[in-house]
């Protein structure tokens, strides 16, 4: 039986809509997969030994791999698979209002600078080699986030046109960013804090993505990354911790009421607050 011209449209825009998801999706799978079997490799023939060789080895790799995916991001601009140029996703306008739904993650950042209060210095002559580090997680912000916004391309512009779409996003958005870090411990990591960090890696992978969502600004996402990755860091590079303290067991539970409570609270408000519209067709 013969279909009609309205239903041909209907399953063309259908097929167009599912690979322009789809591509880009795989497209920062492969990515990040590419990108693990390298470290591995470098691991095993000792490219990452030394403090100082594993933090130039691992920034140059993530500065690597972070501008291949840029490069894919602009491709999947051209091929209408991407509803933003790269040039507009480092410089597109945000509303003053995302700082606040950014609270919470001020929040959480100020949690951890008050650590060292209850603490002693446990040692400054670090300080070189924690400004490797810093780079290192200015690498990582690079990396992880362009890897984010090429996964987000084709839903970014096929599927947050409602509020399910939205929440789906995120959801397929924080399920992959924390399913990366789950071979992590092919790195020295036990099993039990793997899933730990794949849990930790879901919301906020989730919360960033609702972040860029009403953001719609690369940048944005890079710097957050690098300042979370940078500050969360600073307690334990230079200070020591008595044990069992009554003041950083408090610390430690109101960071994580904020990490897991207000920082997922803030990003399905987000979802629910953006203004509908229709998802673009367009011919791929």
């Amino acid at each position: 039986m013969d279909i009609s011209n309205e239903e041909q449209f209907k399953l063309q825009d259908n097929a167009i809509t599912k690979r322009g998801i789809a591509i880009p999706m795989i497209q920062g799978v492969v990515m990040t997969c590419s990108f693990l079997i390298v470290e591995l490799i470098f691991q095993k023939l000792g490219m990452f030994e030394g403090v100082v060789r594993l933090y130039l080895t691992d920034s140059a790799l993530r500065f690597l791999f972070g501008g291949v995916t840029l490069l894919l991001i602009a491709a999947n601009y051209k091929r209408q698979r991407s509803l933003y140029s790269l040039r507009e996703y480092f410089t597109n306008r945000f509303s003053a209002k995302t700082y606040i739904y950014l609270i919470p993650f001020i929040l959480y950042l100020i949690s951890v600078l008050v650590l060292p209060v209850f603490s002693y210095v446990h040692s400054f002559s670090k300080a070189g080699v924690f400004a490797l580090c810093c780079v290192q997680q200015l690498a990582t912000g690079f990396y992880e986030e362009s890897v984010r916004v090429l996964i987000l391309c084709g839903l970014l512009k096929f599927l947050c046109g409602t509020k399910a779409g939205r929440i789906k996003t995120v959801l397929i958005s924080g399920a992959l960013f924390g399913l990366s870090h789950g071979l992590n411990f092919l790195f020295g990591r036990d099993i039990l804090s793997t899933l730990c960090q794949v849990g930790n890696c879901f919301l906020w992978g989730a919360f960033m993505t609702a972040i860029f969502l009403y953001s719609r600004n690369l940048t944005l996402l890079m710097i957050l990354h690098a300042v979370w990755d940078i500050v969360i860091r600073i307690p334990n590079a230079f200070f020591g911790f008595p044990d069992q303290s009554l003041g950083i067991q408090v610390t430690e539970i109101i960071g994580n009421v904020i990490e897991y409570g207000l920082m997922t609270l803030a990003a399905v408000v987000l979802c629910l607050k953006l203004k509908d519209d229709h998802p673009v067709k367009t011919t791929l």
